[in-house]
């Protein structure tokens, strides 16, 4: 039994493997939509960070706007 495949059926399924990539119109990039699709508003802040004496201190200060009247005072 011979099982052998003819050479122009051999090269027919060579050239139409490299024929299918050629039909791929696609660059390999992915661009996903933006997790965010607005700025995060975020109030005004301050940080320091001091070192001293091998020991690291983070000091932030926020400023938010209250809604609340009196709030804040004693």
């Amino acid at each position: 039994m011979n099982t052998s495949i003819p050479p122009a059926v051999k090269w027919l399924l060579v050239f139409g493997m490299l024929l299918v990539p050629a039909a791929a119109r696609g660059d390999g990039v992915y661009v996903p939509k933006a997790a965010y699709p607005a700025l995060p508003t975020i109030p005004a802040q301050r940080a320091v960070i001091v070192y001293r004496h091998h020991v690291e201190t983070l000091v932030v200060e926020l400023r938010t706007p209250i809604e609340a009247a009196g709030a804040g005072r004693d």
